[in-house]
């Protein structure tokens, strides 16, 4: 899109050239502080500050800390402008800024705003939002863990064209957005399909076998259902050996940030191990504990907390380097590398994952599995030559879906990164929507 024919400097740090006939004036001339208190608990509409946008919050599931009386809440109104900016020293990712749409109540701890008859609100929503993922906010706010009031707010420099021209650009980034909001969910609703194809696919061939016409038999277990009549089933503890992590003393690991790592429950994630939270030990122990060293194609389980939302915290050793495993955990060592590429597979059929489930013991304070419960799981065991087959099979075939996600997923950072840039262009005069 074109520019504007004519720029002046802007004066202000993170903008250097607006329209030449656009205005900046301090914030306080064209928004003032909302001051309407929920005194006497008048209105009952909570509302919440979620990824930029403002929901309502259903007070009756108690998520989060609820206070004892909402009278403290502020009370907003539709075309309002609230600001979260608590804790600017440490999330630099959160979406700070929303637009009203109903009337309800909110948290005094955020900032209102409410639009003088000069400034259109939508504009001013786009504004502030574009301010938002300049991280115009950071480093402005006050105290240890920096946050900004009224106060710290109410001189940052806003751009000011015309009105008729805020409502145009106002008009207009609520259709762009709109169209591009509405690719996203398409391309969203791609990856759901796909991840759906993904499972659907696993759940068959690992039960089922590729050849439609095999004789079927029961396999007396209710997860598995029907299996192919030359296929076996297998407790997992007869296809390896499964033990559990040693009780290492917390103090052991506060000495050191380097040496031998050990793996523990928050490590391990649905067949991936995250180590952005590490713990090492001295390396003497690994020549000291040799039963609970880790090796490449390890199959390791958390036993407490062992299933989060993409599913069962299990994941396969890729590393060769030095890994002791810490308590609560359990390695699966299996008798050859082709039941561990099998395993794989099972571990993400859904049925599996649900009676996975139906063993936890959720009666004490956190939920736990032992590794007998796991080493007891019957799973579906091909020849195997078949078995082979069907493991190259499956990762072709979810090679393929995975790389149609990953591109999908790309897409979609890609109209996202446009959204924004297209807001900042817009609200900042780079192009010329009239």
């Amino acid at each position: 899109m074109k520019a504007y024919p004519d720029y002046k400097e802007a004066g202000i740090k993170w903008i250097n050239d607006i329209p030449k006939h656009w205005d900046v004036k301090p914030l306080f001339v064209v928004m003032s502080e909302n001051k309407e208190s929920n005194k006497g608990n008048i209105e009952q509409n909570v509302l919440s500050l979620s990824y930029g946008n403002i929901i309502r919050r259903d007070v009756s599931k108690n998520f989060g800390l609820l206070p004892e009386s909402f009278e403290t809440y502020q009370i907003i109104h539709p075309d309002y402008i609230v600001l979260r900016l608590t804790d600017l020293q440490n999330d630099w990712n959160s979406l700070r800024v929303g637009l009203v749409k109903e009337k309800g109540i909110i948290t005094s701890a955020y900032v209102g705003l409410k639009s003088s008859t000069l400034f259109n609100p939508t504009y001013a929503y786009y504004l502030l939002n574009a301010y938002d993922l300049l991280k115009v906010f950071y480093g402005e706010g006050a105290g240890v863990r920096q946050s900004m009031t009224f106060k710290d707010l109410r001189r940052i420099p806003i751009i000011f064209p015309s009105l008729p021209e805020q409502q145009a650009i106002a008009d207009f980034l609520d259709r762009k957005t709109a169209q591009i909001d509405t690719l996203i969910e398409k391309k969203q609703r791609q990856i759901d399909l796909l991840q759906e194809q993904r499972t659907a696919l696993i759940n068959h061939t690992v039960t089922k076998g590729l050849n439609p016409d095999v004789r079927m038999k029961d396999s007396g277990v209710e997860w598995l259902g029907e299996i192919p009549s030359h296929w076996e089933v297998k407790r997992i503890k007869y296809l390896g050996k499964i033990t559990g992590g040693f009780s290492f003393k917390s103090e052991e690991f506060e000495a050191f940030d380097t040496g031998c790592r050990v793996l523990k429950i928050s490590n391990i994630q649905t067949m991936r191990i995250d180590w952005s939270e590490e713990s090492y030990i001295d390396e003497s122990y690994y020549h000291k504990l040799p039963d609970f060293r880790l090796y490449q194609g390890d199959l390791v389980f958390a036993l407490t907390r062992p299933v989060i939302s993409t599913g069962i915290k299990v994941a396969i050793i890729q590393s060769d380097e030095k890994i002791l495993l810490n308590q609560r955990n359990a390695v699966f060592r299996a008798l050859d590398k082709l039941i561990v590429s099998w395993m794989y597979f099972v571990l993400f059929n859904s049925r599996f994952v649900e009676y996975f489930k139906s063993l936890i013991d959720a009666t004490g304070q956190q939920p736990n599995i032992s590794s007998i419960d796991i080493g007891n799981i019957p799973i579906p065991t091909p020849p195997d030559n078949e078995k082979n087959v069907i493991i190259k099979y499956l990762e072709q075939r979810t090679s393929e879906i995975d790389q149609t996600i990953a591109r999908t997923k790309k897409q979609i950072e890609l109209f996202q990164e446009y959204r924004t840039a297209l807001i900042s262009e817009a609200v900042t005069g780079k192009i010329d929507i009239r």
